[in-house]
């Protein structure tokens, strides 16, 4: 709820959408324009990481780019991890660019 409450109603220049279905996947945001899925990474990920993977190289063969932030990040600082989502965003127009 912290980073939403930085990125919901365009604060940050881009439509961010929250718990959006993709495939059989449930991204924690999504921003159609550029094609990027935001994930939030808690410690649980770490037993998960394969999974991961997967979701990642199938959500890029979709031509979606996933961008990671960590839990602790976000707890400690949502404007900045805000900030970061808005700077990848920026920085990939297109959502073709490689992490």
């Amino acid at each position: 709820m912290l980073l939403w409450n930085q990125l919901k109603s365009d604060q940050i220049g881009f439509r961010i959408r929250r718990q959006v279905p993709m495939g059989e996947f449930i991204l924690d945001f999504y921003c159609a324009n550029p094609k990027v899925a935001i994930e939030v990474d808690g410690s649980i990920h770490d037993l998960y990481r394969q999974q991961d993977i997967v979701r990642d190289m199938w959500l890029n063969s979709q031509g979606i780019l996933v961008f990671r932030l960590s839990a602790k990040a976000v707890l400690k600082n949502p404007f900045t991890s805000a900030q970061a989502v808005r700077q990848f965003l920026e920085e990939n127009p297109t959502g073709q660019s490689e992490v």
